[in-house]
């Protein structure tokens, strides 16, 4: 029987690597970002980016954020069908009722789900199917 709890994974090596090299990025962009450019050339340090690119990066890495958000959420709303579809509930293959309850299996127009579920104001917990006409 082998011992589980001497065994180092793969997946920990690698998250291992992966946390000092961001660590030692992260140091050398700050010691970029805010070490004076006099201390860097007394370093050895002679080329480097423009401090100005220490700002900007980051806030331009802020901005696509929320914008790459935004559109992901723009485009799915855009792609979704409106709640009087039949796609949101059912395909090709169900039966839709075409004016009230019927005894054999069904679905429910989604328009009359809609009604009863989103538009009662008088009490939501009675379910009344009005006479609608399947899109």
């Amino acid at each position: 029987m082998t011992n589980t709890l001497n065994t180092i994974s793969q997946q920990e090596i690698n998250g291992f690597v992966l946390y000092l090299t961001s660590t030692l990025l992260l140091a050398v962009y700050l010691g970029w970002g805010l070490v004076p450019d006099t201390v860097l050339a007394e370093t050895g340090v002679s080329y480097y980016p423009s401090k100005q690119w220490a700002v900007s990066v980051p806030v331009w890495l802020l901005w696509w954020i929320p914008t790459t958000l935004a559109l992901y959420t723009g485009i799915n709303l855009f792609r979704t069908p409106s709640l009087a579809s039949r796609d949101t509930v059912t395909d090709d293959a169900a039966t839709v009722s075409e004016s009230g309850l019927k005894s054999h299996l069904m679905d429910t127009p989604i328009v009359a789900a809609n009604r009863a579920l989103m538009y009662s104001k008088t009490n939501a917990r009675t379910f009344v199917v009005p006479d609608v006409k399947a899109a």
